[in-house]
């Protein structure tokens, strides 16, 4: 996802691709709960938590500029996953060591 893209953007990119907009849904709901499935964001290592974090922050950004159900799904994943693994705890753990 890039930063400037509008939902225009998005329709074209997955439609050149031929992505169909349920089968990403799809995808990116099992993604989604694979990653989050016993996750462990406190312990987590910091390099991991950033690349999640740079992950979720993407998956928002779809969130906002997809349309319908692939843009409440991305936004969803992308929130959930920095609930799970907040940087800030991971920074707070190095300090503490």
């Amino acid at each position: 996802m890039n930063e400037g893209w509008g939902k225009g953007d998005v329709a074209e990119f997955l439609l050149a691709k031929r992505i169909k907009n349920g089968d990403l849904v799809a995808w990116l709901r099992r993604f989604g709960d694979r990653l989050l499935e016993g996750a462990h964001g406190d312990t987590a290592p910091r390099d991991a938590v950033v690349s999640l974090q740079e992950l979720a922050r993407r998956l928002e950004l779809l969130g906002r500029v997809a349309i319908g159900e692939l843009a409440e799904c991305a936004g969803n994943v992308g929130r959930e996953i920095l609930v799970e693994f907040p940087l800030s705890s991971v920074e707070e753990d190095e300090v503490v060591d």
